[in-house]
């Protein structure tokens, strides 16, 4: 299966058909609506070069790859998730802060934020941690949470996430590419709730020339 591209109405498109952003079924007729009703989700646009930040306590224990995948929800054995666990080591066990920045418009922009804000890059096993209910915070009707560290896989660099849509959640794997959209939030670390608090994070951030300014929810 071969990705070719994605819509503004919720189609990801392939060469053998095309994904549903919103219940990630497979749809072999491409003017075919999807059985979910798909309606144009509200999402936190960012505007004026706005930035959305959020903070979550999460608690990482020792467990397998197979494990944390698991924890996240229904995710389908034919994930490439799945094969890409060698790649990264379990985090030590412990307390950590979770921050999640929505508004950063590629994965460079967000490692760039990442080493401006001295904060750590995330594992996959940070956002599997996620509390079940993190997405009522963030105010979406589907959306992702993107891992910070990469990974290689079948010679692409790629990176997980956790996709989210109405009472459904599962892991996956999709180029670094792919992210960067309205409806994705970039996962950094801190080492536990209590470390710097959030206020320490700067009000405005230049990324290539290009003024961010943070709100807070």
């Amino acid at each position: 299966m071969i990705y070719l591209g994605s819509t503004t109405n919720g189609k990801i498109f392939y060469n053998n058909g095309w994904e549903c952003m919103r219940c990630h079924r497979l749809r072999m007729n491409r003017q075919q609506d999807c059985c979910c009703s798909y309606e144009n989700p509200k999402l936190l646009t960012p505007k004026d070069n706005e930035m959305t930040i959020k903070t979550f306590p999460i608690t990482i224990k020792k467990q397998s790859w197979k494990q944390a995948v698991e924890q996240v929800g229904d995710t389908s054995e034919n994930y490439n998730i799945w094969k890409v666990g060698n790649q990264y080591s379990p985090p030590k066990p412990g307390k950590y802060e979770l921050v999640l920045v929505n508004g950063l418009t590629s994965f460079d922009e967000a490692l760039k934020y990442a080493k401006d804000n001295n904060l750590t890059l995330t594992s996959p096993y940070h956002i599997f941690a996620l509390d079940i209910d993190f997405e009522k915070e963030l105010n979406q009707k589907y959306g992702w949470v993107v891992a910070t560290k990469e990974c290689a896989f079948e010679g692409y660099q790629q990176a997980c996430c956790v996709w989210w849509g109405g009472t459904r959640r599962r892991a996956a794997l999709r180029w670094v590419s792919d992210y960067g959209r309205p409806c994705d939030w970039f996962a950094f670390s801190r080492e536990s709730a209590d470390s710097e608090k959030f206020d320490t994070l700067p009000l405005k951030l230049v990324i290539n020339g290009v003024e961010y300014f943070r709100k807070e929810k």
